[in-house]
């Protein structure tokens, strides 16, 4: 899907700018061009005459003397605000820099990841993490909490796990909040984009921005699309569809569960685990590899030691550490193998100190007030569409009296049960909810 749009919206940027010219920026900027593509083209060419003007010979010159470096720095500027992009160039950068936007609007976070670490395992200062995600114009919101958890730190680095960890409760933060009119606007980038296709009325595909809806856990509006049937959407076409009154889900009888469509496209979609045999290959979600808890799986747990132990309001702080640590079978002196899938033999139904509730209760306590538009993608993604095991954990979850104990059960009953990669989109929402309900209560 992501490959046919990139393609799609790539013939018609070569229509309206044929690859037999080379390009300056000026040129660019005033001619219709996306302002999202004249961005990332512009931070392109800036990191060229970077390049360029950093080759002076050491035996001859001291570059780091601070009048050469003042005087590369304009030099640099100037090269940048007269760049121009080579006509042998033109067709193969903007396709590359198609394929970026489109990805990163649809799913920013992990585009964003992969974009700043170019599929390696090191740490980047902050600075350059920073100018690295300059080339995405669109959601400023997420440039600005990077900057906010910059400046709390004296010497900030930042790995991958740090950044997500930084980004998606920011990302979630600001869209959460979104009513359908809100929706309609978040997708202006995008529409923005589609304007090479007809620059008076652009239409966006359904299937790109149901894709995205999906992945902010939006299943119920992506549904409200599906409904009219449409091949693309127009601005007011998608805020008319995203305006229509939802139906209320009879949520009492379990078996009324919707997990709504899922989609097939092998760039957006995560690897089948059977149940039988956990993955053991690196998962293609941008966020982790293999699920850290089976690099321990085997390992006995670590004996008892009350002398050691941290008191029991030790505990919450829990959330400090690296999320293996948490999710770690080692961390807990209690059973660590795995039990049954859809958690069918939850840590702590044996001993409830609460009557049954319903669903929907359990979820408003366990994962807030806006859990329940959550419920079909934890279903599908952390329980393989097992309502009753979704059902158990929650209750399990509603008798922990502590974040270690709760972390706990979700290792076990649901990471371990279904061999879920702690580190993908489901698992870090799921996990953020259920921790924030024992900060709430501290």
């Amino acid at each position: 899907m992501l490959r046919a749009a990139t393609k799609a919206l790539h013939t018609h940027l070569l229509d309206a700018f044929p690859p037999d010219a080379s390009y300056e920026l000026s040129e660019l900027s005033s001619s219709g061009m996306p302002g999202a593509i004249v961005h990332f083209l512009t931070k392109t060419l800036q990191h060229r005459a970077d390049i360029e003007t950093r080759r002076v010979a050491p035996d001859w010159f001291d570059g780091h003397h601070p009048d050469v470096q003042s005087s590369r720095k304009q030099y640099a500027t100037a090269l940048a605000r007269h760049g121009k992009v080579p006509a042998e160039k033109w067709s193969s950068t903007t396709q590359q820099v198609l394929r970026q936007l489109l990805a990163y609007m649809i799913r920013p976070v992990p585009t964003l990841l992969n974009f700043v670490f170019q599929g390696k395992r090191n740490r980047l200062p902050a600075a350059t993490v920073r100018s690295r995600m300059a080339y995405f114009a669109p959601y400023p919101y997420l440039h600005d909490a990077l900057g906010n958890t910059a400046i709390s730190d004296e010497n900030p680095v930042f790995d991958r796990e740090r950044l997500a960890a930084v980004l998606r409760p920011a990302d979630r933060q600001e869209t959460e909040a979104l009513d359908d009119t809100g929706w309609a606007a978040y997708f202006d980038p995008l529409f923005d984009l589609y304007s090479l296709v007809d620059a008076d009325e652009p239409s966006v595909p359904a299937e790109l921005l149901c894709t995205a809806l999906e992945y902010k856990t939006m299943e119920h509006l992506a549904e409200r699309l599906r409904s009219r049937e449409r091949q693309d959407f127009t601005k007011d076409q998608l805020r008319d569809a995203l305006q229509k009154p939802q139906p209320v889900d009879p949520l009492p009888d379990e078996d009324t569960f919707d997990l709504g469509p899922h989609l097939d496209d092998e760039e957006f979609a995560a690897p089948p685990t059977r149940p039988s045999e956990p993955a053991t290959t690196e998962t293609s979600e941008p966020d982790g590899p293999v699920p850290l808890w089976m690099k321990f799986r085997g390992q006995p747990a670590a004996p008892s030691n009350p002398s050691t132990q941290n008191p029991p309001k030790e505990e919450k702080k829990s959330g400090n550490r690296p999320r293996w640590q948490q999710f770690s079978p080692l961390s807990s002196s209690g059973d660590s193998g795995p039990s049954q899938p859809g958690g069918a033999t939850p840590s702590h139904s044996s001993e409830p100190s609460r009557p049954t509730a319903s669903v929907t209760e359990l979820e408003e306590r366990i994962l807030g007030p806006n859990a329940a538009k959550h419920r079909a993608f934890f279903i599908g993604e952390l329980f393989r569409g097992s309502k009753e095991g979704y059902h158990r954990v929650l209750q399990s979850l509603d008798q922990a009296d502590s974040w270690g104990e709760a972390s706990q059960i979700i290792a076990k009953d649901v990471f371990r049960a279904n061999s879920i990669n702690i580190y993908s989109d489901p698992a870090v929402l799921f996990t953020d909810l259920v921790e924030e309900r024992f900060r709430r209560e501290a």
